[in-house]
């Protein structure tokens, strides 16, 4: 029987995902599409420990304390009225708010996630595409992220930055950012090696995170130290 075709760049390295084919791959997606809210919420939405508690309002007094200083030289050297009001209402808000015994909200979980299966990874050459392969599964959901509140946050870029104060008192809240979770399904792990170099190919063009779902847990340790992700299938 003739070898089949390369038709992306990851085929023409060698990687066939023989996979595809077994009833055994398709059994594994459907179950990951019905637990992925499940999965999601196991990775993401843990609970502060004591500790991160503590660093989250060290880092927060720290920032408070420097947009303090940065405020005071700008209301000293601002001739505008509406702009000295502005800088006094958020340097009165910094000042009333007392971090040590303000109380840190528990996370709220992940309500919603939007799934898609074999995800298209493409590379772009001026005016037209390579495919370089396909993700099995991605999933799309907004993060909560433990912020201060009374400032607008701008996570379009994939980062959580902090705009400008808006009013009222400070406190901490969550915002939402978007985030992406890209899963490799797996029937069993023939070759370690191939399963990293075809992630790490991917990560190229899609750097957001990846994890590996499979029966067999035996190398949940060694992916972790290339910084891959592993899900339990139970």
């Amino acid at each position: 029987m003739a070898k089949p075709q390369a038709q992306t760049f990851q085929q023409k390295l060698g990687f066939f995902e023989e996979d595809l084919k077994k009833p055994k791959h398709d059994e594994l997606m459907l179950w990951l599409d019905q637990n992925i809210l499940e999965i999601v919420n196991k990775l993401f939405s843990i609970p502060l420990t004591d500790d991160e508690m503590n660093k989250k309002k060290s880092n927060a007094s720290l920032y408070l304390s420097e947009r303090l200083i940065f405020l005071k030289n700008r209301h000293k050297n601002c001739y505008s009225s509406s702009d000295q009001k502005y800088y006094q209402e958020e340097i009165k808000a910094i000042e009333e708010f007392d971090i040590v015994v303000e109380k840190i909200p528990k996370k709220p979980l992940i309500t919603e996630v939007n799934k898609k299966w074999e995800v298209t990874v493409n590379q772009q050459n001026k005016n037209f595409f390579t495919t370089i392969g396909f993700i099995d599964f991605v999933g799309t959901f907004n993060l909560p992220v433990l912020a201060l509140s009374g400032y607008n946050y701008d996570t379009s870029n994939g980062k959580i930055l902090c705009s400008n104060y808006v009013s009222g008192e400070l406190g901490f809240t969550y915002i939402f950012s978007p985030t992406r979770i890209n899963i490799e399904v797996k029937t069993e792990i023939n070759s370690l090696g191939e399963l990293i170099r075809q992630i790490n190919l991917y990560k190229l063009h899609e750097p957001s995170d990846f994890y590996v779902m499979c029966p067999d847990n035996k190398h949940k340790s060694l992916l972790a130290d290339q910084g891959i992700g592993f899900i339990e299938y139970y």
